[in-house]
Parts: structure tokens; sequence; C-alpha cells
């Protein structure tokens, strides 16, 4: 085993230490975030942002209810999300580095694109009368 040090953000260490996250959870959680951080990009190629799924939005119409549902409820990976926030945190800490930046913008972009399609799913599947009423905004990611 190799040992790595990291730099984390003042307010993510904070936000260890209130959760009383023990350094060997933390160890496993990195682990188990870059393995699947890899496995997905490694499967796909860089631009996986524009991938094909979930489809653009004109195409959603022609969905099935079930994979109306799996959008809804998995609109946007985790892993990207936790990448965005922590690029966040050290963008309001210190400076972030162009290809940081470059990151920053392309995981933005997918946010929005996610919540746009997630929102259309929603509609359409309110259209198609199921009831909506137990989604809560938390349940947006994998």
């Amino acid at each position: 085993m190799t040992t790595l040090t990291i730099e984390l953000p003042e307010s993510l260490i904070q936000q260890l230490q209130t959760s009383h996250i023990s350094k060997q959870q933390l160890r496993v959680a990195v682990a188990d975030f870059i393995q699947t951080y890899i496995r997905r990009y490694q499967a796909q190629p860089q631009a996986s942002t524009n991938a094909s799924y979930p489809p653009n939005v004109a195409e959603l119409d022609k969905l099935e209810d079930q994979d109306l549902w799996h959008i809804v409820h998995t609109a946007m990976d985790q892993a990207d999300l936790v990448t965005m926030e922590t690029l966040s945190t050290k963008q309001d800490e210190t400076n972030l580095t162009s290809a940081e930046e470059i990151q920053a913008q392309e995981l933005l972009d997918h946010y929005d694109n996610a919540v746009l399609i997630r929102a259309k799913a929603m509609a359409l599947l309110k259209k198609r009368g199921h009831d909506l009423s137990s989604l809560q905004q938390s349940q947006f990611t994998q």
C-alpha cells in the first residue's frame, strides 16, 4: 500500500470532524471514490458529460416511464457532485488552477443539463399521471 497526502479545504475538514468520520472511514471512502471515478472515466471518454445517456431533452418523451423514473433518481453522478462541491469550496478559499476552472465549468454545465433533463422527466411523468409528491429535492443523485 502507498501513502498519499492530499490537501482538503478547511471547511471539509470541519465537516469531517463534526460528523466524527474516522481516518479509517475516510480512507475507505476516498479509495471507493477513486475506484468509482477511475472506472467511470476509463469506461467513457472524457467528454462523458455529453454522452447519450441521459438522453437530450427532445428525446425524453420517447422513453418509457421506468426509464424516466431512473433519470429522476439518478440525474447526476455522486462523484461529479462531490468533485463540483470540492472545487467550489476550494474556489471560495483560494484560487483554482486553470485545469480546475475548466473542470468546474464542465461539471457546472453537466449539472445544468442534468437539472433540465430531470425536470423534463418529472414533467412527463406527471403528465402521464404519476404521483410525484414523494420526491424530495435531495433525491437527485445516485
